[in-house]
């Protein structure tokens, strides 16, 4: 939960994450945010393999950018 974002790898969709005047979330208020051009992307991953030899016993997290809010 602490890692900078720089410990995760950015998940590449073909194209921009974040399409001009989207709104994912169905939210006026609420949306998923990510900009290729500065490198600011809105989904991530990462693997932690516990320190073993194997890829299959390990931990695989996530990290999602938004912008909003909710109140």
């Amino acid at each position: 939960m602490n890692s900078p974002t720089s410990e995760f790898n950015a998940l590449l969709l073909n194209g921009p994450s974040d399409p001009v005047e989207d709104n994912q979330a169905n939210r006026v208020d609420i949306e998923l945010v990510g900009n290729d051009d500065v490198g600011l992307f809105a989904f991530y991953t990462q693997f932690n393999d516990n320190g073993g030899a194997s890829a299959t016993d390990g931990t695989v997290f996530y990290r999602v950018r938004v912008s909003g809010n909710s109140g």
